[in-house]
């Protein structure tokens, strides 16, 4: 998990009007395959300077995790970070042990998303087939 800060990532939301068609990524452009990765950002809360994204995103069909989540604000990539924490519920729900992993917990210097509350994010996850697919947002910032 790098924050995009250092450099180590180019990524760039293509879109039409505000529907997400696309993602470029450095000089590949992958393509946009709703629900190849199904997830939500469940919560968002100011924490210690912070923002803290929480959620989940998994491929339910295939049983595997995303290799990436990619977060935007303003167009921008912010962060960029992978599942890791285990979502007892989300398996019971889908009824698939191998997504257990499927939690996210990310911490955003607040400074980087300064129109959180009247424009909300982007997050966009990477399938392990190298597809992208934006996650569903509850937009309600604690």
């Amino acid at each position: 998990m790098l924050p995009p800060a250092s450099g180590a990532r180019r990524a760039e939301l293509v879109l039409e009007g505000a529907r997400l068609i696309g993602l470029q990524v450095g000089q590949e452009r992958l393509p946009v395959v709703p629900k190849s990765v199904t997830g939500f950002i469940e919560r968002t809360r100011r924490h210690r300077g912070s923002i803290e994204i929480s959620g989940w995103a998994a491929e339910i069909g295939r049983g595997r995790l995303p290799r990436e989540i990619l977060i935007f604000s303003d167009g921008r990539l912010v962060y960029s970070g992978m599942t890791a924490i285990s979502e007892l519920r989300i398996v019971e729900r889908y009824g698939n042990p191998a997504i257990e992993l499927c939690g996210f917990r990310f911490e955003i210097p607040e400074d980087l998303v300064p129109h959180l509350e009247t424009k909300g994010l982007h997050a966009v996850a990477i399938s392990s087939s190298e597809q992208a697919s934006e996650l569903g947002y509850f937009h309600r910032l604690e």
